[in-house]
């Protein structure tokens, strides 16, 4: 938060300087959320780069590895050297491998092979979980347009409130150059709020300009709209950190579950390292036909 305010004299009026804010808790609570957001967001976003850099280059090898497993049983199948029984288990794991690569991980690449033996429509798991989440976030939308609605009428009240130190903070009324050029940071800071109708910000400003001669002549009904309006912006920061966090999880579920924490990718790396090296095995070892017939005769079909 920036200090950098000239605070205004309140010489004429000194119990100003001694008024407690009435909103302090809510603007405390409000800067806690932000600081929150902006915490969740810089982890999030670290996550993300170090799994897109690690993670990701593995998880698309171990799927590529899967899908030449999946062109490999389709040709035994079509070659005519196995028993009815070994095609059966052979057409029975070509199915769950396929129905899988495209329901869990949205491998398009993998449905011919499911199409060749089954007429059984995929259901692609994911695109009914963003449908969901998109029909969820609509809602959400829909009653966040609600709460602007109710809050369109102490709009007049922040616009007041932004005149006033507007006044204040205005640079052309300043001859010296610094106060001059701090006031216009003051100024851009002021703007800025104002845009974003962060009412909280703004009350921040006033509070550290000194400037409360407004809140002090303010009638009941603009405090009401004052606590109406900081009341709902801590609605919509809770939105948002929820929304944050909903979208690690919906990042996390697009690619099979993974995590975004340092621990959590290592064991990932593990994991899918591990997972290639066994497809590459089998890959190398299932090219032979007497091989490729103990591996069926040691599967069971569920």
């Amino acid at each position: 938060m920036n200090e950098d305010f000239l605070p205004i004299s309140t010489e004429n009026n000194p119990s100003q300087a001694n008024k407690p804010s009435i909103w302090q808790h809510y603007l405390e609570q409000i800067e806690s959320l932000k600081d929150e957001i902006q915490t969740f967001n810089n982890k999030v976003k670290e996550g993300q780069q170090l799994f897109r850099k690690e993670v990701i280059p593995l998880y698309q090898k171990w799927i590529e590895k899967r899908l030449s497993l999946l062109s490999l049983f389709q040709e035994w199948l079509e070659g005519a050297h196995l028993s009815f029984e070994e095609c059966y288990k052979l057409k029975e794991i070509i199915l769950k491998e396929s129905k899988d690569l495209v329901e869990n991980h949205q491998l398009e690449e993998a449905e011919p092979y499911y199409a060749l033996h089954s007429d059984i429509p995929l259901k692609k798991r994911n695109d009914e979980f963003f449908q969901k989440k998109q029909s969820y976030e609509q809602n959400e939308s829909h009653n966040t347009d609600n709460e602007e609605l109710q809050k369109k009428a102490p709009q007049q009240v922040i616009k007041n409130l932004y005149k006033q130190l507007a006044k204040q903070l205005h640079p052309d009324q300043e001859s010296n150059e610094e106060l001059k050029n701090l006031k216009t940071e003051q100024m851009h800071a002021l703007n800025e709020a104002y845009q974003k109708q962060d009412i909280s910000e703004l009350l921040q400003i006033q509070k550290r300009v000194g400037e409360d001669q407004l809140l002090s002549a303010a009638s009941e009904q603009e405090i009401i709209n004052f606590t109406n309006l900081l009341e709902a912006q801590i609605k919509d920061l809770e939105y948002e950190l929820a929304s944050t966090k909903r979208q690690k999880k919906v990042l996390q579920q697009r690619v099979g579950g993974f995590g975004f924490t340092k621990v959590q990718i290592r064991q990932e790396k593990a994991v899918l390292k591990a997972q290639i090296q066994e497809a590459d095995k089998k890959i190398k070892h299932l090219v032979h036909l007497e091989v490729l017939q103990q591996y069926l005769e040691d599967y069971e079909v569920e």
